[in-house]
C-alpha cells in the first residue's frame, strides 16, 4: 500500500507522509509477541499496563495515563 493523504490512525496525520510504502500489520503476530513479554515479566515479578487513549489490545491491563504514573514505582533516571 502506498500512503496518498492524511494518516487518519496515527498520533500525528503527518506519521507516514505522502507517497509512504507500508503493509498492514500482523496483529495476531503482534498480540502473540505481547503475550509473551506479559508472561515474561510477570514470571519476572513485574507487570506491563496499557495507559494509552482507546486503542482495541486487551493483553495488558488498562489504565489511564495518570494512575499509571502514580502507582509507578520506579523512578525515572536523573537527567543531571
Amino acid at each position: 500500500m502506498v500512503a496518498s493523504g492524511p494518516d487518519v490512525d496515527h498520533f500525528s496525520t503527518s506519521y507516514f507522509g505522502q507517497g509512504t510504502r507500508w503493509d498492514l500489520p500482523n496483529l495476531e503476530g503482534s498480540e502473540r509477541s505481547y503475550e509473551l513479554a506479559r508472561a515474561a515479566f510477570e514470571a519476572d515479578g513485574r507487570r506491563v499496563v496499557d495507559a494509552s487513549a482507546g486503542g482495541a489490545l486487551r493483553i495488558f491491563p488498562r489504565m489511564t495515563l495518570q494512575e499509571a504514573l502514580r502507582t509507578s514505582t520506579r523512578r525515572p533516571a536523573s537527567f543531571t
